[in-house]
């Protein structure tokens, strides 16, 4: 079962915990249609979020939303990951995501670590990638 106080160690060593950010005790009804994290570092403050909302039979868009000084250390990945277990266990097998063409970071991350597979639309690019590891 996902852990929604899981520990997370980052690339340089920092710990940062991935925590629902609507829990699901709040719930009056379990919602894996659309969930979203949020990673807290050991001080108590939000360094990034995650998020993906189902669209269409096994397929869900994601958003992500990491600051700069938390992206290098690895976060987009370890949250992106959390959300791809997760949707899995659920049926979603398929993530959907609109990147801006400019946002390299991101678009090389889904490639690399992910397999994304792109299509550009003039200044966004569209990418897809399995919720399978």
């Amino acid at each position: 079962m996902y852990d929604a106080g899981a520990l997370a160690w980052l690339a340089d060593g920092t710990t940062v915990r991935i925590r629902d950010l609507v829990p699901g005790a709040a719930r009056a009804v379990p919602d894996d249609e659309r969930v979203a994290i949020a990673a807290v570092d050991l001080e108590g403050q939000t360094v990034g979020s995650a998020g993906y909302a189902r669209v269409y039979g096994p397929r869900a868009e994601i958003v992500l939303a990491v600051g700069p000084d938390f992206w290098h250390r690895g976060l987009p990945e370890v949250l992106l990951s959390h959300l791809r277990d997760r949707a899995a266990r659920v049926g979603i097998v398929t993530f959907l995501v609109r990147v801006p063409a400019g946002d390299l970071a991101l678009i090389a991350l889904l490639r690399e670590a992910f397999c994304a597979r792109e299509t550009v639309d003039g200044a966004v690019v569209h990418a897809e990638f399995s919720t399978s590891g």
